[in-house]
């Protein structure tokens, strides 16, 4: 009894090693244990996994903590629907961002998903930093008609594209009711224009709406021009001008700014930026850059010394808190080729070196689409890139009593983006220099812009 259970153990294990052998043959292995075939199907699964982006962790940087909250909402809508895929948001200021950007991107190790600014998307891309997300645009059959085109093309380099624009701002002239009251103007101007020969309806404003202590208009015999009590306008923010302050005035007059990271510098662009150095040297409607970088922007505009304060849609909400007065918002002077504002767009870019691509993009592209946007919206973050969601974030403004309809209007009319250079960082610095001292009255407009050209264009790439 013993021998026959021995025998018929025996021809079991036979068979069951037959039938392990054989199952191996057919799979192309020959896996001989338990464990090494656990790892085998686990490494199989991850890899597949990984070919599709999911499960995956995902680091996602932004650099504005007032906005964390909303970003974090579409955080969790997010995961609700791809429940492999964990996004941490990771939020590092302004003021360090991008050198700790170029830093990890230089050690291999930067976010797989991170806000990025028009202006360094050219200098990013030509470090190979930015993942091409054509292909995906097009397997998910993204529909773009619903972004700015201005901003669309912010985004792409060559025959690539980085990001699909996820919000926007534009500019606009914020004024001071009371201030303008005090001028003799009552209600602020429509269809506004100007031109670089004699300022057009634009300066004839603005010269009304400037008084010196004296009670006297900048347009009127013995006005005094080192006495002035309020001045018209304001376009420097901060103390300092931006090239994108000069890119909208540049394209109503039918000028380029920047091409291929060289400055376009002909009659137009010089008559434009000419133009802005008269509003200060000529007539007499907005204060030097000294005066500017003294007192500060905000401050002269909150005092009451400035009537009109060419800003940002963003300053909407610290206008209301910071105005002891009444005030409002109005479009941009159309110029002699129309009325061109500047916009401005972030977009969520994706490394290039990202482990997991697949589900970096399907995060970005949530961002982007009308779920992800509307909560922008209806939180009143900011405007959001896709039109189908703009009115949530139009209906949040007027439900605290501000109407932003304006900078709407704008940005369904004609639009140009800051101008972006190559080495972004380096020249703006030229630009900032040499317009600073033009406006402070230290160098003509002429040679200021001649520096910009020269300084400028010789750090753009070779061609």
């Amino acid at each position: 009894m013993k021998k026959t259970s021995l025998l018929i153990l025996m021809v079991f294990i036979v068979s069951a090693l037959i039938s392990a052998c054989s199952s191996g043959s057919n799979n192309g292995g020959t896996k001989s244990t338990t464990a090494a075939t656990d790892t085998a199907v686990k490494d199989s699964s991850k890899q597949a996994v990984d070919a599709s982006g999911e499960p995956a962790e995902l680091r996602y940087t932004i650099w504005d903590t007032n906005q964390q909250p909303a970003y974090q909402k579409i955080i969790n809508e997010f995961q609700k629907e791809n429940k492999n895929i964990k996004v941490t948001l990771q939020v590092v200021p302004w003021a360090n961002y991008w050198d700790k950007l170029n830093t990890e991107i230089a050690g291999g190790t930067a976010p797989d998903v991170f806000w990025n600014y028009i202006p360094y998307v050219a200098g990013l891309a030509n470090k190979g930093a930015l993942l091409d997300i054509n292909p995906y645009v097009s397997k998910d059959k993204v529909d773009l008609s619903k972004f700015n085109k201005s901003l669309l093309d912010g985004f792409v380099e060559g025959d690539k594209r980085y990001a699909i624009p996820k919000d926007w701002d534009t500019m606009g002239l914020f004024y001071n009711k009371e201030a303008l009251k005090a001028a003799g103007i009552d209600e602020f101007p429509k269809d506004l224009e100007f031109n670089t020969q004699d300022g057009g309806s634009f300066v004839k404003f603005l010269q009304k709406a400037t008084i010196d202590k004296n009670g006297k208009h900048a347009d009127e015999a013995g006005f005094d021009p080192k006495n002035i009590k309020q001045y018209g306008f304001m376009f420097i923010d901060r103390g300092q001008i931006d090239s994108g302050h000069l890119a909208g005035f540049a394209a109503s007059n039918g000028a380029t700014v920047l091409k291929d990271s060289k400055l376009q510098l002909d009659d137009k662009l010089q008559n434009t930026f000419s133009f802005l150095y008269d509003l200060v040297y000529k007539y007499n409607v907005h204060p030097s850059y000294t005066d500017v970088h003294t007192s500060g922007s905000d401050a002269k505009f909150f005092s009451g010394q400035v009537a009109v304060w060419m800003q940002g849609s963003w300053m909407m909400k610290p206008i209301q808190d910071g105005a002891s007065f009444k005030w409002g918002i109005a479009p941009m002077p159309k110029g002699p080729a129309g009325r061109v504002v500047r916009v401005n767009g972030l977009g969520d870019t994706i490394y290039s070196k990202s482990k997991h691509p697949e589900a970096a993009w399907k995060f970005a592209s949530f961002i982007a689409s009308q779920k992800g946007q509307d909560i922008l919206g209806e939180t009143g973050t900011v405007f959001p890139g896709n039109s189908d969601s703009i009115s949530k974030f139009v209906d949040f403004y007027k439900g605290i009593g501000i109407d932003p309809t304006v900078f709407v209007d704008e940005f369904k009319g004609g639009t140009t983006l800051s101008p972006a250079h190559t080495n972004q960082n380096e020249w703006s610095n030229i630009f900032v220099k040499y317009s600073s001292l033009s406006l402070a009255g230290q160098m003509d407009p002429v040679t200021a812009m001649k520096k910009i050209k020269e300084e400028g264009d010789a750090i753009a790439p070779a061609k």
